[in-house]
């Protein structure tokens, strides 16, 4: 009985190959028909003994009986009737993976071409024998010379095809056992990189594209778009088990830019819900840390603050809208991004330090600055490893997930013209306890003001502003205006701090002794202007701002305005009597 194989084959050579080839194909064929030897000698006009010659050699040798044709990477594809479409959409998936992955799988240029080959040849089997065309394929490409290509490079594409499907067992792959040895990592390399492309196409529509690669030490992030692309990541993901065995990380998907834009552009109403507000503000962060990653990777100062301002910013938006989104992811994606701030957070206290002391210096070289820089140094080293490492790649990946889908509440969806009232009274009664706090004698308290409440209200502003529109405009510069004086203090006792330990252990530098005298001027300075910054935004002032801002998203009778008035009565503006700091609390800071 005649293979698929052998029947594609002769019927080629009956079609193809000489005149005395395709008779003794054509015999095979007719007996495989169940025709007397006799008869096939008369329908051929060959003598008997001459088809009882090519039929017995055929039993013999099968296929290698028959010259094997040379054909170039074209003809194979149309003999076989290759979807070509479906072929060049995994070829370009596995160059594109070749060419993201190479610090993983190592494979040199000319390997390169060899995958593109596998992929347009990984199906050439299907219309020979569909139920088993990964085995055909490889039988097929194993009875002809593939024009252009040495014997072992051959045997490396047979193996591709033979495992771009089903579970990869290569121990059993006679094929396999016939690549010379150098060529069994680099073929089961391209092979895993194959499959995952394959399954890219899983759909067979060729609507799927890659917008991104990002590549971790843990796990190699895929960013898909299309409207297949969920069902072809997902099969992609399954045919990435051939990579982890031979290549290195696990493969996982992120949603696809394009959604995360269409959240970020989601329209805000009276009727949204709060955490339609929250899956807006994080992918605003998500699209703010994609436009930042590569300068921040290499290390540019203001693309490392705008990642960690956008981890920072995510983090705020799921602690304001919790009550309207499930625990357990919230709690397991806020973790990640205080990670994500502790990890670049190091490197930009030591750019603002080092900016603020290099100014006073001039040209003059001061040996504590020196210092600084060199602990920035390895500040940035590590930060530098965070956001090349899996962690990094996995915060980003669930960010993108979360705005694309986020976690709801079924049973807490809010809206914002009901709820939004509570929501920002929350804030205001944290600003209220913080400010009464304050103490000129303790600047950590002033610290704890701008982190824990002025900042929380601010974002709140920010993630409603497109709700709010252009009156959000002059109660969010009041807040900016305030943060950021108090950042300026901040920044003034941390070096102030830092000064002074360095003082401890050289005690005899000047420079260090002047500087730390600039240091308590410019928190002299901060103090007086804070006075009048803090005016607008002290409690009571920001709840007549807010109910102001509401009062257009709520419907009619809601009664916000009145609680907001009889609330105000409750809140106390900070007093300033004006007195100095004579002795912060600098542990605390």
């Amino acid at each position: 009985m005649l293979t698929p194989v052998e029947e594609f084959w002769l019927t080629w050579h009956s079609e193809h190959s000489s005149r005395a080839v395709a008779r003794r194909a054509q015999a095979v064929r007719l007996a495989e028909a169940g025709q007397a030897p006799a008869a096939i000698a008369s329908a051929l006009k060959l003598t008997p003994e001459a088809v009882r010659q090519a039929l017995a050699r055929f039993a013999d040798q099968r296929l290698g009986a028959f010259p094997r044709p040379i054909l170039s990477l074209d003809e194979v594809l149309t003999a076989a009737r290759v979807d070509r479409e479906h072929a060049r959409q995994v070829a370009e998936h596995a160059l594109r993976l070749f060419d993201e992955t190479r610090a993983l799988h190592q494979l040199p240029d000319e390997y390169r071409a060899l995958l593109e080959t596998a992929a347009l040849l990984h199906n050439v089997g299907l219309e020979v024998d569909e139920p088993r065309h990964h085995t055909a394929g490889r039988d097929l490409l194993r009875a002809l010379r593939l024009a252009g290509h040495s014997p072992a490079e051959q045997l490396s594409l047979a193996c591709a095809v033979s495992f771009h499907r089903k579970t990869v067992r290569p121990s059993k792959e006679p094929a396999f056992a016939r690549l010379p040895r150098q060529w069994r990592t680099p073929t089961l390399r391209l092979a895993a990189l194959l499959r995952i492309a394959d399954g890219l196409d899983y759909s067979q529509s060729q609507t799927t594209r890659i917008e991104a690669v990002e590549v971790g030490p843990e796990a190699i992030t895929l960013r898909l778009a299309g409207p297949q692309a969920r069902g072809d990541g997902e099969r992609a993901l399954e045919k990435a088990d051939l990579w982890e065995r031979v290549a290195g990380p696990a493969w996982q998907l992120a949603p696809a830019l394009a959604a995360v834009t269409e959240a970020a552009q989601q329209p805000l109403t009276p009727q949204s819900s709060l955490a339609a507000v929250a899956a807006r503000a994080v992918a605003d962060q998500v699209l703010r840390w994609q436009a930042a990653d590569a300068e921040a990777r290499a290390g540019t100062p203001l693309a490392l603050k705008n990642v960690r301002a956008a981890a920072r910013r995510a983090r705020a938006a799921l602690q304001l809208f919790k009550p309207y989104l499930k625990k357990k992811p919230v709690k397991r994606l806020s973790q990640q991004l205080k990670e994500a701030e502790a990890a670049l957070g190091e490197v930009r206290d030591w750019d603002v330090l080092i900016a603020a002391a290099a100014e006073a210096a001039g040209p003059e070289t001061w040996a504590f600055l020196d210092a600084w820089r060199t602990a920035r140094q390895a500040a940035l080293a590590a930060a530098e490893r965070w956001l090349a490492g899996a962690h990094a790649a996995e915060l980003r990946a669930a960010l993108a997930e979360f705005a694309a889908d986020p976690p709801l509440r079924r049973k807490a969806p809010g809206r914002l013209e009901v709820d939004l009232g509570p929501l920002l009274d929350e804030r205001l009664a944290a600003l209220a306890e913080y400010a009464a706090e304050l103490d000129e004698q303790r600047l950590a308290t002033f610290h704890a003001l701008r982190r824990l409440a002025v900042k929380r209200c601010r974002f709140a502003v920010e993630f409603l502003a497109p709700a709010f529109g252009a009156p959000a405009e002059p109660v969010l510069k009041a807040l900016v205006r305030v943060q950021d004086r108090l950042g300026y203090l901040n920044d003034a006792c941390v070096a102030q701090a830092q000064v002074q330990a360095w003082l401890a252990e050289h005690p005899g530098d000047e420079t260090a002794a002047n500087y730390l005298a600039q240091c308590a001027a410019e928190i002299q300075k901060h103090l007086r202007k804070f006075r009048r910054d803090w005016e607008p935004v002290q409690p009571a002032a920001l709840r007549l701002k807010f109910h102001r801002l509401v009062e257009g998203l709520q419907p009619a009778g809601a009664g916000y305005a009145a609680a907001a008035l009889m609330a105000e009565e409750s809140l106390d503006d900070y007093p300033v009597d004006g007195a100095g700091p004579t002795g912060p609390d600098r542990a605390a800071l």
